[in-house]
C-alpha cells in the first residue's frame, strides 16, 4: 500500500513550521482543550493564533466522517472527510 499523501492527518504531520518535524493533527478532545483554554480570562481564539473557524480533527466517526472543533463556539462538527470546509490545525506534543 502507498502512503497516504494528502488530507488533514498529512498535512499535520508534513508541516514544519519553526524548524520542528513532529507537529500532528490532534484529536477532537485536544482541540476543544484549546478552544475552552482561549475562552478564559478574556482570552479569545485570536489571542493563541486560532482563527473563529472550524478545524479537522484526527478523531474518526466513520469511514467517510471525522469530528470537527468548532471554534467559533466550542461545540463538536462531524463533517465528511470529502469536505473542503475545515481547516487543519496542527500542534506538538509538550
Amino acid at each position: 500500500a502507498l502512503p497516504c499523501t494528502s488530507g488533514a492527518a498529512f498535512s499535520a504531520d508534513a508541516y514544519d513550521g519553526g524548524g520542528f518535524t513532529d507537529w500532528f493533527l490532534p484529536s477532537q478532545d485536544e482541540l476543544n482543550e484549546m478552544w475552552l483554554y482561549s475562552q478564559v480570562g478574556g482570552f479569545n481564539t485570536a489571542t493563541y493564533g486560532l482563527a473563529s473557524v472550524l478545524y479537522w480533527s484526527s478523531t474518526q466517526l466513520s469511514s467517510n466522517t471525522a469530528q470537527g472543533q468548532n471554534f467559533i463556539n466550542g461545540s463538536p462538527y462531524p463533517d465528511p472527510k470529502n469536505s473542503l470546509s475545515l481547516r487543519v490545525r496542527p500542534v506538538r506534543a509538550f
